[in-house]
């Protein structure tokens, strides 16, 4: 094909002429379907896709980011009305150019056949390949780090797909980013830093999307965030459809803050993220004694893993291992080691957090025992604060001392709020190697008391509005095989009260253990303020003890003497029969005293209250034998007023319920 450049300038004048004025294309007689541009070796060369009715001259003009002409060139495009690709280059090395636009002209008259368009870029940029944007002006490459210079769009990924690069990607200060990685794998292991970093303490908003279909993985190098975002101000948001694996290192985050750096403004919108942060760090939050607050999970698949102290953790994808060390311990998400977890939000998608030893599934890291500070001095350490679920699935499992959801090791789980969702939450349990172990967490509120000067290991106001919410507090198992200095399921960790507690809506089963009680205080500790106004609630309090001689109260304080088993159930939706943790199991009460206060119908079948098991119907409650259904009374069965609220009478079997008003 001809080329030249004696068309370029004149012809684009009178193009640029009939565009400013307004003159109308010939419509019909010509189209540019596509242009696009690759850059080689400093060249940019574009390549239009077009057909013309009649002799065509394309133009392509290389433009400034003040929309200054840089450069332009020309190509003959045959008429005939056949779809041809013209292709033409500018000179190597032209600098500053943010965009290549593509005009098609009658070769007679110079006007325009059809509408210019904008050229896309692809180019060979390190070891990435990046399509949108032009070098020097949207992004630079200096010192193996592809630096993001725009929130010009960008798309990133590995020129070689079976090779993972050692280099950085950044983004500059300040800038609302928008990049889109594509197959991006980074490892640097063996490097400092991150393998992707927004600079420190930049107020730009940046957008992380994941393309769909497609797997990045993010390994950081020393002291590094796989995705790394230190500081309170600006965003980090992520989206897309396709996969991503953030990995720590040496005090990293997954995804947030470097070592010794908090993170905050990180919103998660989709994607499969899976996160691991490295010797303190959190798999999404702070690093080594840094905070994670501010963070937004609205949607996605996302296990958040914190930092495990006790063992190496290992990722296996593609058929490659990936290793964090052990080290100290951080949240799932929230904060790092000696690091707090604040204003986390969960409205949606599927989320799993695990943290490590000390660390919150979702909520505080570890606290640093070596570091004391008073209550009034020490801040958002190791403490959960200020978390909302409204929606979604969430698992949280806190690490040995840490709350599922809340504090961590030797911190408060405060202000906590569920309206909706699915809620699955664990404290951290430890089998201990004396007496007093100290190692337990409640499963929603507080982690382990840790002493004045460590925190108080409290769950404070914790509200409960709607949802289906399971949390069990931790355990030590001693070494004589006593489970004991357990925490709540929801309220205090071991030795922590729990303090205005609130269920209001819902389907609430909450379990104590080892002394601590179902809903309140922790194993020794006090339960004041609960207060239990619907949904449907299953509390239990967990034995402590040689042979479970103390126990936790159902609804209350923590085990204080010898006072036996206790469970409390109320509203219809808690289905009292499901095998494996309610109040009957196999047909039989499953424990030894239970309390009901408020209106229960019971499964169908044969149900028995044992020989030495007694069920006390509350003033104001009631209980509903179905159709068909009967309730063999072998023990004891009292109720507080009158009329006896066991309904129907006759499907009473064997000792007959016992008016008695109680105390």
């Amino acid at each position: 094909m001809k080329r030249g450049s004696r068309w370029a300038l004149p012809v684009l004048a009178l193009c640029l002429t009939a565009v400013l004025t307004g003159a109308a294309a010939a419509g019909g007689t010509g189209a540019i379907e596509s242009l696009t541009c690759r850059t080689e070796d400093g060249q940019i060369t574009a390549a239009a896709v077009c057909t013309a009715k009649k002799d065509a001259v394309l133009v392509c003009g290389a433009y400034g980011g003040d929309g200054i002409l840089l450069a332009a060139r020309s190509a003959e495009a045959d008429g005939g009305g056949e779809k041809r690709t013209v292709s033409l280059s500018f000179p190597a090395e032209l600098e500053g150019v943010a965009e290549v636009r593509g005009y098609l002209l009658d070769r007679a008259t110079g006007r325009p056949l059809c509408a210019p368009v904008s050229g896309e870029n692809t180019a060979r940029v390190g070891d990435f390949l990046v399509t949108g944007g032009f070098a020097g002006t949207d992004y630079i490459f200096e010192q193996e780090i592809l630096a993001v210079l725009s929130d010009r769009p960008v798309t990133i990924r590995n020129a070689d797909p079976e090779q993972a690069s050692a280099q950085m990607i950044a983004v500059v200060s300040g800038v609302d980013a928008d990049v889109t990685l594509a197959g991006v794998e980074i490892d640097r292991e063996a490097e400092t830093g991150p393998a992707f970093l927004i600079a420190d303490g930049s107020d730009g908003d940046v957008t992380v999307t994941l393309a769909a279909g497609t797997e990045n993985i993010l390994r950081a190098g020393y002291k590094g965030a796989g995705l790394q975002k230190s500081g309170t101000a600006g965003t980090l948001t992520l989206r897309g459809d396709g996969s991503l694996l953030a990995l720590g290192d040496t005090g990293g985050a997954g995804i947030g803050g470097g070592q010794w750096a908090s993170a905050s403004g990180i919103r998660i919108e989709g994607g499969t993220i899976q996160t691991l942060g490295s010797d303190g760090g959190a798999g999404i939050g702070g690093g080594y004694r840094g905070n994670g607050t501010d963070i937004t999970i609205t949607g996605g698949t996302v296990t958040a893993r914190g930092s495990d102290p006790e063992r190496i953790s290992l990722i296996t994808i593609h058929g490659r291992t990936y290793a964090s060390p052990a080290g100290r311990g951080g949240a799932g998400i929230g904060g790092g080691y000696d690091g707090g977890g604040v204003r986390i939000t969960i409205t949606g998608g599927t989320v799993t957090a695990c943290g490590a030893y000390g660390g919150a599934g979702i909520g505080g890291g570890q606290f640093n025992t070596g570091n004391p500070a008073s209550k009034a001095v020490r801040g958002d350490r190791s403490r959960g604060a200020d978390i909302t679920i409204t929606g979604g699935t969430v698992t949280a499992r806190g690490g040995s001392k840490a709350a599922g959801i809340g504090g961590g090791c030797c911190g408060d789980g405060e202000d906590i709020t569920i309206t909706g969702g699915l809620v699955d939450a664990g404290g951290g349990s430890t089998q201990s190697k004396t007496v007093l172990g100290r190692n337990a967490g409640a499963g929603i509120g507080g982690g382990a008391y840790g002493g004045a000067n460590y925190g108080d290991g409290a769950g404070r106001r914790i509200t409960i509005t709607g949802g289906t919410v399971t949390a069990v507090g931790g355990i030590d198992r001693d070494s004589y095989g006593q489970d004991s200095n357990g925490a709540a399921g929801i309220g205090g960790g071991w030795f922590g009260p729990g303090e205005e507690i609130t269920v209001s809506g819902g389907t609430v089963t909450a379990t104590g253990r080892g002394g601590g009680a179902g809903i309140g205080g922790g194993f020794f500790k006090s339960g004041t303020s609960l207060t239990l106004s619907g949904g449907a609630v299953l509390a239990r309090g967990g034995p402590a003890g040689m042979n479970g001689a103390w126990a936790g109260a159902a609804v209350g304080n923590g085990a204080v003497s010898a006072s036996g088993e206790k469970t409390y159930v109320s509203g219809e939706e808690a289905d009292a029969g499901e095998t494996g943790g309610a109040v009957f199991r196999n047909g039989t009460l499953d424990r030894s005293l239970t309390s009901v206060k408020q209106a229960v119908t019971l499964p169908a079948g044969e149900l028995t209250v044992g020989a030495d098991q007694t069920l006390i119907v509350e003033a104001g409650a009631s209980v509903t034998i179905p159709d068909g259904g009967s309730l063999r009374n072998d023990g004891t069965i009292l109720y507080r007023a009158e009329p006896c609220p066991v309904t129907p009478a006759e499907a009473v079997i064997g000792n007959p319920p016992q008016f008695d008003p109680g105390a």
